[in-house]
């Protein structure tokens, strides 16, 4: 390598190693507001519920408003195979195992992605 390019590889090198310091630091300090805002937001529901506010309006405009979401769990392969099992059970042949053999060997072995990256190891 040319003593030019050297120098830039350096540079580059070095200031990657900056950014991933100084990312480091916000990220430590990202994670820490979050701990306190998620302490002080069940403090706040809590009160809600307890009081049956359903909305607190704020003095700056706009409200904060108590939302329950619902969410399904993901299917776990054991549960699939069990599901496959109990509706094909009384259709027990070669071919319906093997089907569900199949089934359950995409479901545990998903496709593999590649990225690449670097990583800094002290």
């Amino acid at each position: 390598m040319a003593s030019y390019e050297k120098n830039v590889a350096e540079t580059n090198v070095s200031k990657w190693l900056e950014f991933k310091k100084a990312i480091k630091t916000h990220q430590k300090k990202i994670n820490e507001l979050k701990s306190a805002q998620k302490l002080v937001e069940n403090l706040i529901i809590s009160s809600m519920k307890s009081n049956d506010i359903p909305q607190y309006q704020l003095q700056s405009g706009g409200s904060l408003e108590l939302v329950t979401k619902k969410s399904k769990k993901s299917v776990t392969a054991k549960q699939m195979k069990e599901k496959l099992t109990k509706c094909l059970g009384s259709n027990d042949t070669y071919e319906t195992k093997e089907m569900i053999k199949k089934i359950m060997s995409d479901i545990e072995h998903p496709p593999i992605t590649e990225k690449e990256s670097l990583v800094h190891k002290n």
